[in-house]
């Protein structure tokens, strides 16, 4: 006969023996017989997992918008070069164990010009374990401006497995594009192209066109 017995895996090494008992009648002798047998079994936890999102400049910053996250080029957020930016980090545990030794990265667009990011809050039981279903935030530290022209920026969080202690790590992009927005306005008066005005038709420095009195007048912008 066979018999099923669930059970879960439990991790790292494992044994346990099963008994089997029974008496048989032969002629009118009652015969005792028994066998036992062991069984083995490794259980593997699965790798740790750790998830980072990036976000700039974000309202919420558990909840960042698809601007705001910029994960690709095509979703920079277009802002003013000297605008003060503030990047913030939410890295969540994607495993079946917590997490030790968190810590947050970002390169700042260039290798030898990155920082660490400043933890802010997530810790729910202050274990400083990044526990399954724990999300904790980081944010940048220092003061950051936008610089012109298209930029991108990686965040690198990484971990250890509290029981494994296997390492876990990920990453994560944010993308910007500093515009440099200048304005100019050119005045003419009674310009015959008013796109191409003359010195004298532009007329900054005084005295200006000579106009006899009650002339008419047309300035263009």
């Amino acid at each position: 006969s066979a018999t099923v017995a669930p059970y879960q895996a439990a991790a790292g090494d494992y044994v346990n023996e099963v008994t089997l008992a029974a008496s048989v009648l032969v002629g009118e002798q009652l015969v005792e017989m028994s066998d036992t047998d062991l069984n083995h079994h490794f259980g593997v936890l699965p790798p740790p997992g750790i998830q980072i999102e990036k976000a700039i400049n974000a309202v919420d910053a558990t909840a960042p918008t698809a601007a705001e996250d910029a994960d690709t080029a095509e979703l920079a957020v277009a802002m003013l070069v000297d605008t003060p930016v503030t990047w913030t980090y939410l890295v969540s545990n994607t495993g079946s164990e917590a997490l030790a030794n968190v810590t947050v990265t970002d390169d700042h667009g260039a290798a030898l010009d990155g920082f660490a990011a400043v933890y802010v809050s997530g810790d729910t039981n202050a274990d400083e374990l990044l526990d399954v279903g724990e999300q904790w935030l980081y944010s940048s530290a220092g003061d950051y401006t936008v610089v012109a022209g298209a930029y991108v920026n990686t965040a690198t969080a990484n971990a250890t497995g509290a029981e494994s202690e296997d390492a876990a790590q990920a990453t994560d992009l944010n993308h910007h594009l500093g515009v440099d927005a200048t304005v100019s306005v050119e005045k003419a008066i009674n310009a015959v192209d008013v796109f191409n005005p003359t010195l004298a038709e532009d007329a900054d420095a005084a005295p200006g066109v000579e106009l006899a009195v009650g002339d008419a007048v047309t300035w263009t912008y």
